[in-house]
């Protein structure tokens, strides 16, 4: 779970204030990483200030200082992460910059969405918020979001996004049904007020002296949520003429969620090639005396690797640690601990070593937790599943 927040139309000294207010409140929606935005009224230029750290330590950067300038902004635009994907760090903090685009993601993508982003960018990324504020500046927000899965849940296939659009100077909001987005407008709709909570806007003004007077439509309604699947691009400029403002909306949706809660990114093949769900072939091998499945990722590159013994292609082996060897000899304590730290790449849940139904990906360096793994239920019997790269397995 990540926050947004931000401010966008006639801004001045005391939204200066009211969006280090909005990021210290947010705080808790994301504790390890805070970022900003701000967009010159004028010339249109983007300053971006962000650290691996709490908001306190990013109001205290010189970046930020000049960066938060009321007076002379049209747009600021806040972030703060809860890191799910990649190590903390200021690199991975959002807002990313990509090209003519400016943007932050609260959502988590599941492993597949990432990976079809990768592939059509041609690039890799830690973080799967980069790929995705990447693929909106090079392929487009239409292009970027087909290629996202909405999650049964969520844990994975969850987004809401703000990005600036350089290009044609608009602010741009979508979001699915699994993240929140709310917005209100001062009574003159001289701005708009965003965040990924409503109460944080609600307690944001009402600390500000001089106050904010919010509209409110007739049924006395004063916060609304964007609409999911909704994209919205809103003009800065529109903001401050003593009129509700409309921005341009359009329907936007990502690929249906074809999976239930839990996902694992590989298939099993059995030697044929025939897709199987069950263990196909006992491994000979007698350091680890485990089954082996022969594995093929979902997006599956060209390279393969040959098994030394039947020459059969595949890309990874599936070993099944035990209760007594649950890292089943091939993959050391050390190790574990280094792609472990962190928790559960999707979710971040703890993991340990004796967890039964995790998945160890040592080709990647992530671990999953048993649900993010498809284990619905576990016992102290269920296997871990550790996913090698046949060149590895065969050193053995």
């Amino acid at each position: 779970m990540c926050g947004i927040v931000g401010i966008v139309g006639k801004l001045g000294l005391k939204d200066e204030a009211t969006i280090q207010r909005l990021l210290l409140l947010d705080y808790f929606r994301g504790i390890h990483s805070t970022g900003f935005a701000s967009v010159d009224g004028t010339n249109h230029s983007v300053a971006v200030s962000k650290i691996g750290s709490n908001p306190i330590d990013l109001f205290g950067l010189k970046s930020f200082q000049e960066a938060c300038n009321g007076y002379r902004s049209r747009v600021f635009l806040g972030h703060n992460r809860h890191a799910t994907k990649g190590k903390v760090s200021t690199v991975n903090a959002h807002p990313f910059e990509v090209d003519h685009i400016v943007g932050v993601h609260n959502g988590t993508l599941d492993y597949e969405s990432h990976k079809r982003l990768e592939e059509a960018l041609g690039e890799q990324f830690e973080v799967d918020s980069h790929a995705l504020i990447s693929a909106i500046a090079r392929l487009g927000i239409n292009e970027a979001i087909s290629l996202c899965e909405e999650g049964r849940d969520s844990h994975t296939g969850a987004w809401a996004l703000v990005w600036w659009d350089g290009n044609d100077k608009t602010l741009n909001f979508l979001r699915n049904k699994h993240r929140p987005l709310w917005f209100a407008y001062d009574e003159k709709f001289d701005r708009m007020l965003f965040a990924s909570e409503h109460e944080h806007i609600s307690m944001s003004v009402g600390w500000s002296k001089p106050g904010y007077k919010l509209h409110k439509d007739k049924d006395g309604f004063g916060f609304w949520q964007f609409t999911e699947d909704t994209h919205y691009v809103l003009d800065p400029y529109a903001l401050g003429h003593d009129k509700h403002p409309k921005p341009k909306t359009k329907k936007l949706k990502g690929r249906e969620a074809t999976r239930a809660v839990g996902y694992v990114p590989f298939v099993m093949r059995d030697t044929s090639g025939t897709t199987s769900t069950t263990a196909t072939k006992t491994n000979s091998n007698q350091r680890t005396g485990c089954s082996t499945t022969a594995l093929i990722p979902r997006s599956s590159s060209t390279t393969t690797y040959r098994h030394s013994t039947n020459n059969k292609p595949r890309d990874c082996i599936q070993l099944n640690g035990t209760s007594a060897s649950p890292l089943a000899g091939v993959i050391s304590e050390v190790l574990f601990d280094t792609i472990s730290k962190s928790g559960c790449w999707f979710c971040s849940a703890p993991v340990e070593i004796t967890t039964p139904g995790i998945a160890i990906l040592e080709k990647d360096d992530i671990v999953l937790c048993p649900k993010c793994n498809g284990q619905a239920v576990t016992t102290d019997s269920t296997p871990r599943r550790i996913y090698l790269p046949g060149a590895v397995f065969d050193q053995y």
